[in-house]
Formats: structure tokens, sequence, C-alpha cells
């Protein structure tokens, strides 16, 4: 007697369970054989930058101040706290070693990749004498040009050390994120 009411359970559930699930929750048909790298915009990309040089060298960038908000794929808006962070002047040296290029070449070109391609960037940089500068209005920062197709900087090698502030826009909302060059010799 416990098998047949086994048995009817089992099909009861195999054949009601999928009838629950909401039919958008299911991906499309022939989704999972994209060929498209799927981009979770559900927080802030995050942004390293690299050099092809003498030594190709890649770091992940520190992420700073941020503002995000997303829709999930049932309409529900989410809204991220507006994260605070230091200055790009004001991080430790500490915390700067650990995002440096080091520059061999006289021109070097610097690709900028994020997680998530950006509406747009602007780049700021500042000599890394300013770095703990007590008045940050005093630092002389200049805008450096982006490339036209809004990944990479070309940076000339001048013998100083550079702090660089990325700005980057998502319709999803903002990030500034930093790194630092330096001459390797």
């Amino acid at each position: 007697m416990k098998k047949p009411v086994y048995l009817l359970f089992v099909l009861f559930i195999l054949f009601t369970l999928p009838s629950c699930t909401p039919q958008n929750y299911l991906p499309p048909f022939g989704a999972w054989e994209s060929a498209d790298p799927v981009i979770d915009l559900r927080s802030v990309p995050q942004l390293s930058v690299s050099i092809q040089s003498e030594v190709p060298q890649r770091v992940g960038a520190i992420g700073g101040v941020s503002n995000w908000t997303y829709t999930d794929a049932y309409g529900v808006t989410h809204s991220g706290p507006l994260t605070d962070s230091p200055h790009s002047l004001q991080h430790s040296q500490a915390d700067l070693s650990r995002v440096t290029l080091y520059l061999y070449d006289e021109i070097n070109e610097i690709k900028l990749e994020f997680g998530a391609p950006p509406q747009s960037v602007t780049v700021t940089r500042w000599n890394a004498a300013y770095v703990g500068t007590l008045y940050i209005s005093e630092a002389v920062d200049e805008n450096v040009p982006v490339g036209l197709n809004g990944n990479t900087i070309s940076i000339i090698n001048d013998g100083y050390a550079y702090i660089y502030e990325v700005h980057a826009i998502w319709e999803q909302g903002l990030s500034y994120f930093t790194f630092r060059t330096e001459p390797a010799r």
C-alpha cells in the first residue's frame, strides 16, 4: 500500500512544481547557448588597469565613491547605499602601492578594463607628491584625455609618479576609481 501512495506523491510533485515557476523567471529558450558574456549590473562594475610594455602588468583599481541603482527581472528597483571613500590623494601609500603600474616605456598606453562598459569616462591626475595633502584644493590637477574607444589613456613617462582618478558613469549610477603610475627606472 505504501508504494502506490509514494508513487502518486512523486508524480504529483513532478507535474505540479514546474507549473508553480513564473514564466518570466525562466531564461528564454537558447539563452544558455549564447556566446555573449552575462554582465551583472546589480552592483558597481570593477575597474582593472593594464599596460603592455617591457613587463606587462594588470592591477585592480581602488573603488571610491559610488551611487548605484538597478531594476531586477521582476521590475523592482533596488538602490545601493551611497558609498564613501577617501579622496584619491588621501589613500595610504600601502594601498596605492597595490594599484601601481610601473612605466618602462617613454609613451605608455594604459587600458581601462571595466566589468561593464560605462557611458562616459573622465580621468584626472595629480602628481603623487600631493598624496597625504591636508588641503586637497591646493593640489594641482589635470584632465587626461581618454581615447576615442573610451578605454585607453596615453601616458608620457616624464619621470614623476602620478595618482589617477577615473570617474565612470553608467545608466545605473556612477563610481570613482584610483590607481597610480610611477617610472620603473
